[in-house]
């Protein structure tokens, strides 16, 4: 269900979100409900989809969700300056690359691969 509209719903509340400009009135509240309830309603099928082979993916989805959510939260609350913020950023970035390349590497399995992965890893540890 929903066809068109799980698709146009978000992408027009978005356009519109985008396009007006001023500061935060109930018309931009609306639309930003609006972009949440109808990627909500996209989201649906797809996670009932998931339900159906192992009810457990979704709650443990959610739960994990939550957990780095409030990791999140604390090391910014408890971060003594905002500096190491976005030092984080940085480091987490150059990891996902990292990872993405030792993936890559299991079906390449290249050499030149692996030393930009050593190398890498010195540079960001």
């Amino acid at each position: 269900g929903g066809g068109g509209w799980a698709f146009l719903g978000p992408f027009g509340c978005l356009m519109a979100l985008g396009s007006s400009r001023g500061p935060a009135t109930t018309q931009r509240l609306g639309l930003l409900l609006g972009f949440g309830f109808f990627s909500g309603v996209s989201a649906g099928p797809l996670i009932s989809q998931v339900a159906m082979i192992d009810p457990a993916i979704p709650l443990t989805a959610f739960l994990y969700s939550c957990i780095v959510f409030g990791c999140f939260s604390m090391a910014a609350l408890k971060a003594p300056s905002r500096s190491y913020l976005y030092l984080g950023g940085m480091l987490s970035s150059a990891l996902m690359v990292m990872l993405t390349m030792s993936i890559l590497n299991i079906f390449f399995a290249s050499a030149m691969i692996f030393q930009a992965q050593i190398y890498g890893g010195l540079l960001v540890f």
